[in-house]
């Protein structure tokens, strides 16, 4: 009990100053303007909000992402922003063909190899980012469903 109240002191102690001078409505958006960016590729940030948009509401979703993203944010940015979603990490292409997940996000980089959609699954949306980067949503076809 007491390792609880210490911890929960020290995490205000940490938090407290960038919770409190934060504007209500960035705190609403759960984003407070102390927060730091992620150190994530740009593929992945930029098109994070229609990413979201694109996938269903509930579900699992495969992302694959490039190996070097694999060691840095990419699952805790994807998780935050895809909950409630279950979301799985990859950087192995062969992984789309296996998966059972309801969405599968690919983050491909200009030098990746192109993924055609899976059996099963449809092409919802392919936003291009900078330096030519696309991000292609595939959804489960509801025959596969």
């Amino acid at each position: 009990m007491t390792l609880l109240v210490l911890w929960t002191l020290h995490t205000l102690v940490v938090t407290g100053p960038i919770m409190l001078n934060a504007h209500y409505t960035d705190l609403l958006r759960g984003t407070p303007q102390g927060a730091v960016r992620a150190l994530l590729g740009d593929p992945i940030q930029d098109s994070t909000q229609e990413v979201v948009a694109s996938v269903p509401a509930h579900g699992d979703v495969l992302v694959l992402v490039d190996a070097s993203e694999l060691d840095g944010f990419a699952y805790f940015w994807l998780t935050y922003w895809l909950y409630p979603r279950h979301v799985q990490l990859s950087a192995d292409l062969a992984a789309a063909s296996t998966t059972s997940a309801t969405s599968i996000v690919y983050f491909q980089r200009a030098d990746a190899p192109a993924l055609t959609a899976p059996s099963g699954y449809a092409l919802r949306s392919e936003i291009t980012a900078a330096g030519g980067a696309h991000t292609l949503v595939f959804v489960k076809t509801e025959a596969s469903t």
